[in-house]
């Protein structure tokens, strides 16, 4: 359980999305998670999500993972996706509907004294 509860996942809202000039699967997103700033992520999601449904709505950010460069895109974190067992379909994680921008997800039944969209 004690892993688990490391995972800071959080709500955001993807407010610009790009298509990086020198990939053909790297999208590289502006998403707004309640911090006062906007958070760069790069997410290898363009052969399964649409631009268009990428900024439509909430989406799910692991938040607290360690900045890595992908491509020449320093990533702050992880949009959260769903996909298929052979990897042909993949869609955004979205939180339930009445979250807010930046609060914590949690599994239900599973406090961890943040923020619940549960």
């Amino acid at each position: 359980m004690a892993a688990w509860n490391a995972c800071d996942l959080r709500v955001g809202k993807i407010v610009e999305c790009t298509r990086h000039p020198e990939s053909a699967k790297l999208y590289v997103e502006k998403i707004d998670l309640g911090e006062g700033r906007l958070r760069t992520i790069g997410s290898g999601l363009q052969e399964f999500v649409p631009i268009d449904q990428m900024t439509q709505g909430l989406c799910i950010v692991f938040a607290n993972l360690k900045p890595r460069k992908l491509a020449d895109v320093m990533s702050e974190g992880m949009v959260m996706c769903a996909g298929n067992a052979d990897h042909t379909a993949v869609e955004l994680m979205r939180p339930p509907v009445g979250c807010k921008v930046g609060e914590r997800v949690q599994l239900e039944g599973n406090p961890i004294g943040g923020v619940s969209c549960s």
